[in-house]
């Protein structure tokens, strides 16, 4: 996903759904200060997670995908 995003630059992205992800890995993307993040901040206006993940939700990642 990450190579992806920043393989190119995406004016028009303003939508963003990922699935079937660890929920680490989405923390690291999300939470913490990284060119993923401040692309997210800046234009994403919409962001839906759909995790799969065996383990319980992590409360901080729980915050982001309730509605």
């Amino acid at each position: 996903m990450k190579r992806i995003l920043l393989a190119a630059d995406y004016p028009n992205l303003t939508e963003l759904k990922i699935f079937h992800f660890k929920q680490g890995i989405a923390l690291d993307y999300l939470t913490y200060v990284s060119s993923l993040r401040s692309s997210f901040q800046e234009r994403i206006t919409n962001l839906t997670l759909i995790n799969d993940d065996k383990d319980g939700m992590i409360h901080s990642l729980k915050n982001y995908t309730t509605k």
